[in-house]
């Protein structure tokens, strides 16, 4: 069963594609049907009778009749938001996820690589249980079976030593140091570091239920929430303030300034 609420611009869209499918091929109409299930929502089974047409003009009768409802933006946004959650399934990582989760730190990092130099990163580092960006650091996000997203934070008071080894690593098997660099977390911090979600799922609400998952983590383990983010990124930053981060200094690292941020506390916590 699909939506049968939708937006006047959803609505004029649908219309369009509709006549598209009445003027089409077979083809072409399934093609149509397909893009108004994945895009929409939209099934023509849960409106049409079998084996007749369904276009514009059935459209407009459903929405005579009720069968179809028109809602404002806010709320039909609000309605698939709530119905993209659903869909969403999370699970701690494993080894078997290291390409994975080394493709979601380039990501967040906005690095790009070939999937070659990923596929290398990951089995030389990511498949480690003793660096930053491993699997016992990292949550999954699935989308209706398919992996999505992640996010890796862990507790500050390991910082230190995955940090050395993690930058031991880098330098030796690709040259690269990052002199000057700030620690990113310490002991009484629990530190988002990486978050990524792969763009076909992006602006369904997946970032911030993996941040909601990270933050009740590190609330759960009696620590103090914090992350990084780039100075220019205002997106993320409206995001990240949106739950409660607020800027408490500046860190340097991987080259770059970036700003510290601190869940902050609740009057009445």
């Amino acid at each position: 069963m699909g939506r049968n609420k939708f937006s006047e611009r959803e609505i004029a869209t649908i219309r369009k594609m509709l006549a598209r499918k009445m003027a089409g091929t077979r083809y072409q109409q399934k093609m149509v049907r397909h893009e108004l299930r994945t895009k929409f929502e939209f099934n023509i089974s849960d409106f049409g009778t079998a084996g007749e047409a369904f276009g514009p003009e059935q459209l407009d009768e459903c929405l005579q009749r009720g069968r179809i409802r028109i809602l404002d933006e806010d709320t039909i946004r609000a309605m698939k938001l709530k119905r993209a959650r659903l869909r969403m399934q999370f699970r701690e990582a494993t080894d078997n996820d290291a390409y994975f989760i080394a493709e979601g730190f380039h990501m967040a990092m906005h690095m790009k690589h070939s999937a070659e130099e990923i596929a290398d990163f990951a089995g030389k580092i990511c498949t480690r249980d003793d660096v930053l960006y491993c699997a016992r650091n990292t949550l999954v996000c699935e989308y209706n079976g398919e992996m999505a997203g992640m996010l890796t934070a862990y507790d500050g008071s390991g910082y230190r030593a995955m940090k050395e080894r993690t930058m031991q690593l880098v330098k030796e098997y690709y040259g690269i140091e990052f002199p000057r660099m700030d620690d990113e977390a310490a002991s009484g911090e629990y530190y988002i570091d990486s978050l990524a979600v792969w763009p076909q799922y992006r602006g369904i609400g997946m970032g911030r239920a993996l941040l909601e998952r990270g933050i009740a983590e590190g609330l759960r383990l009696g620590l103090s929430v914090t992350l990084a983010v780039d100075p220019k990124n205002t997106r993320a930053q409206s995001l990240y303030a949106s739950l409660g981060f607020e800027r408490d200094g500046d860190l340097f690292i991987f080259g770059a300034n970036y700003w510290k941020m601190v869940l902050r506390k609740k009057e009445n916590a």
